[in-house]
């Protein structure tokens, strides 16, 4: 917000281009609530309502409601003058104000959206597609694949089929670990894509490969200490120890290779966030192809450790498709918008 209102504007649509040339990337509400003199530019169409209906007209930009409300309350101690409150609505408790704001948020009749095109934008619902349908197609090939790999899991009798069953929630705990680092840097990707700043993106992956590596490394290090103990946590103390150890033994093996989890995810968030999304189904396909095909090919020589052993061959496989296209340099060519 570059003036609030009125309140000693001048140079408006100077101001704008001045604080968008530093920075294009963040929307600028050059005067807040108050965007009455013709040609002021701005990118959001800001109001100040305090004692009128809320109506919501369409612009062609996004409508924020900057001020309202006005509720004043003055908590003993945190006010320099307490004989000076400003507001619409002065209380004297604080209870009594908490109510009033909850009340205000909840007056949803208040609200009259007029002008607004319910229905959506052609181009807008193809973006959407656009981005999703390969998202889409990717986790339901890891989910064919699982099944596919759930078979010959179930091949191998009872206790081996317990085993998994607890060892894939504890996994599933220690990758969210590694999924919540590499979501953060696909929209860090996306922000910095508008600015085009390659540098701060690659940095940014840098910073993300080296924490998930940290956390990898401690994962690991559980896993291999407290592998037994966390198959018990979750199968009770009625597990037998064939189950005991083939759930710890999958645990240990999954635990040496986060860093290739790391790795395949990490390229992959760069490479979505960029836009150029269809990469994200091709490298979906590779880790599938190569979880099914390892899985079936290395179980009649190793066992079941051999089916343990093809999920981290597939995150390899998988991540070769985001490395090969992020240092071709071609993702620098895609955008959503």
């Amino acid at each position: 917000t570059i003036f609030n209102e009125g309140w000693g504007q001048f140079c408006g649509n100077r101001m704008y281009d001045l604080l968008k040339s530093l920075d294009p990337t963040r929307p600028v509400d050059t005067a807040s609530g108050w965007f009455r003199h013709p040609g002021l530019k701005t990118d959001v169409e800001s109001r100040h309502i305090y004692f009128t209906p809320l109506k919501v007209t369409h612009t062609g930009r996004p409508f924020v409601l900057s001020e309202f409300g006005g509720y004043a309350f003055c908590p003993e101690g945190h006010a320099c003058n307490t004989d000076k409150i400003y507001g619409y609505r002065i209380f004297t408790n604080r209870e009594d104000c908490a109510r009033a704001i909850v009340r205000l948020y909840k007056e949803r009749e208040s609200v009259h959206l007029v002008g607004i095109r319910w229905k959506p934008e052609a181009g807008q619902v193809k973006l959407v597609f656009h981005a999703g349908l390969p998202q889409a197609l990717q986790s339901c090939l890891i989910s064919f694949g699982n099944m596919a790999v759930q078979r010959l899991i179930n091949s191998f009798g009872v206790a081996v089929m317990a085993a998994y069953a607890g060892a894939i929630k504890v996994d599933g705990i220690a990758v969210q670990f590694i999924v919540s680092v590499t979501s953060a840097l696909a929209v860090f990707t996306g922000q910095n894509m508008g600015r085009r700043d390659f540098l701060r993106i690659r940095q940014g992956l840098r910073s993300t490969l080296f924490i998930g590596a940290a956390e990898a490394v401690a994962i690991a290090a559980l896993t291999f200490v407290f592998g037994q103990h966390f198959i018990r946590l979750f199968l009770g103390a009625n597990a037998g120890p064939e189950t005991i150890a083939v759930g710890a033994q999958y645990l240990r093996v999954m635990g040496a290779a986060y860093l290739m989890c790391v790795l395949m995810r990490g390229f992959l968030a760069v490479i979505t966030g960029a836009g150029d999304v269809n990469v994200g189904a091709v490298a979906g396909f590779a880790e599938l192809a190569g979880r099914v095909a390892f899985s079936y090919l290395l179980a009649p020589y190793f066992g079941i450790l051999g089916v343990w052993i093809a999920t981290p061959i597939s995150w390899g496989c998988g991540a070769i498709v985001p490395m090969v296209r992020y240092f071709s340099g071609k993702w620098k060519q895609k955008a959503l918008v």
